[in-house]
């Protein structure tokens, strides 16, 4: 994948996440995404899910067919 880089208003300093089972979700979320196939989170996923799950809000800018979804 391209370059990617990130601004944020007052970061929450936190490990990197490389799957969706380091996210924290449900069993029954994970479930979900493993039943339709997705593997690994993209970095649009990856950067933004982390402040959306702490209640912030996000705004995020990504390539067409990135993986934002």
């Amino acid at each position: 994948m391209g370059e990617m880089s990130m601004d944020v208003a007052n970061p929450i300093k936190r490990k990197p996440i490389h799957n969706f089972e380091g996210f924290g979700f449900d069993k029954t979320i994970l479930k979900g995404i493993t039943k339709y196939g997705f593997i690994r989170p993209t970095p649009i996923q990856r950067a933004s899910i982390p402040t959306i799950m702490t209640g912030r809000d996000c705004v995020c800018m990504a390539k067409t067919g990135s993986g934002k979804t």
